[in-house]
């Protein structure tokens, strides 16, 4: 069902330290209703069911969707054999690698290095 698994990784954001915030329903829904709101995340995960195919909408709609922050990380999992582009909606494909029969796959804004900064290319 999910919702063990969601208490653990609230369990462990709260002992480390970290504020955020762990969304348990449909993807696309949440997407959704997360853009609408005007929501920007640093950090995105993503785990969608890999027997239907979710991982590339899923990508388009939170990168597409706006609420990737500007040198934010969005990270996916998917199954070892599926393919996902390099690029997506102004994102690159930054980390890649294969545990078992999962992949953990992790987009971010293309950068240009400026003195002591970055600036998006889009």
């Amino acid at each position: 069902s999910g919702a063990e698994q969601c208490a653990v990784i609230c369990d462990n954001l709260s002992s480390c330290g970290v504020l955020g915030e762990v969304i348990r329903m449909d993807v696309y829904y949440a997407l959704k209703r997360l853009s609408r709101e005007g929501r920007t995340f640093d950090f995105i995960f993503a785990d969608p069911p890999y027997e239907q195919d979710y991982s590339l909408r899923t990508i388009e709609m939170a990168i597409g969707g706006g609420l990737l922050a500007l040198r934010g990380i969005m990270a996916i999992t998917v199954r070892k054999t599926e393919e996902l582009p390099e690029y997506s909606g102004g994102c690159e494909r930054l980390f890649d690698r294969r545990y078992g029969d999962t992949r953990l796959i992790m987009y971010g804004k293309r950068r240009l290095e400026a003195g002591a900064g970055c600036q998006d290319l889009e």
